[in-house]
């Protein structure tokens, strides 16, 4: 393979973008599901705006344990760019109808199958959505172990109380989306404490943020993230490009035979290296 095409496709890298929702699809979510739909086809739509990018959305829904009561723990619909096709599937969120066996819910199974299941492209911008309005399992041991509350009124107590069935836990969750390079972010329908607590920390901890319940703070903060992953797109381009000719490089060097300044050109093999550009 020539220079010139390793170069050209690792130029079109740079505009990758993957989002994964992963939506809690259980019976407690039906007063927030379709707010939630509209939130995300909001998303949706506000990232289809920025033509600089190459975009590709995937959808996980979660429910709970066992998987014969509840119709599955989790549904992977897997990464495409069709936008109609993704409203369709938003708009196909259909909470379960069954009784709930417990208030937690499979919160770390819905994003062990985005981690796994869903193909990340190489060197793309990455982010998750995490919709839902229960705790994920062994919140209290979680909670207990940081000092915080767990006494909270709750008719349906946790079925597993002592770990996961995913075998994840909120905090190899966040180790597993930061070396995947994963930023989460999290909405929290309702006004469940549990849960805002424990998406707080599984967005805060991946670089991401956390909100209640209104997707426009998710939005903004994902776009001035891109914006700034993009405003320099024709300077990167160039970096690679010369970085590509010729690996034995330094920023001063850059500087001078690309006409930029030298912090202008570290910047730049900063963003590269972060998104693995240069390894």
């Amino acid at each position: 393979m020539s220079t010139s095409h390793i170069s050209s496709e690792r130029s079109q890298a740079l505009r990758y973008v993957d989002l994964c929702f992963v939506v809690d699809t259980t019976a407690s979510m039906s007063p927030f599901i379709n707010a939630a739909k509209q939130q995300l086809v909001r998303t949706l739509e506000e990232l289809a705006k920025k033509v600089q990018i190459d975009l590709n959305v995937g959808i996980v829904e979660y429910r709970d344990h066992p998987a014969d009561k509840m119709g599955f723990v989790t549904k992977v619909h897997h990464f495409q760019k069709d936008l109609d096709k993704l409203q369709k599937a938003i708009q196909s969120l259909t909470p379960f109808t069954g009784h709930p066996a417990d208030t937690p819910e499979a919160v770390l199974d819905g994003l062990k199958a985005a981690f796994e299941k869903l193909h990340w492209r190489p060197r793309s911008c990455r982010f998750i959505i995490l919709v839902g309005d229960a705790p994920p399992h062994a919140y209290a041991r979680w909670a207990q172990s940081r000092g915080l509350g767990t006494n909270f009124p709750d008719p349906f107590p946790d079925h597993f109380p002592e770990q996961c069935p995913s075998d994840l836990t909120i905090e190899s969750a966040t180790v597993i989306a930061e070396q995947k390079l994963i930023k989460i972010y999290s909405m929290a329908m309702g006004r469940d404490q549990r849960t805002l607590a424990s998406f707080e920390v599984l967005a805060s901890a991946t670089g991401g943020m956390g909100c209640l319940a209104d997707a426009s703070t998710v939005i903004k903060d994902i776009l001035s993230l891109l914006d700034a992953e993009m405003k320099d797109l024709v300077l990167d381009e160039k970096v690679l490009d010369a970085v590509t000719a010729a690996p034995d490089f330094d920023a001063e060097t850059l500087a001078t035979t690309l006409g930029c300044t030298r912090y202008q050109a570290a910047s730049s093999l900063g963003r590269l290296g972060r998104r693995g550009f240069l390894s």
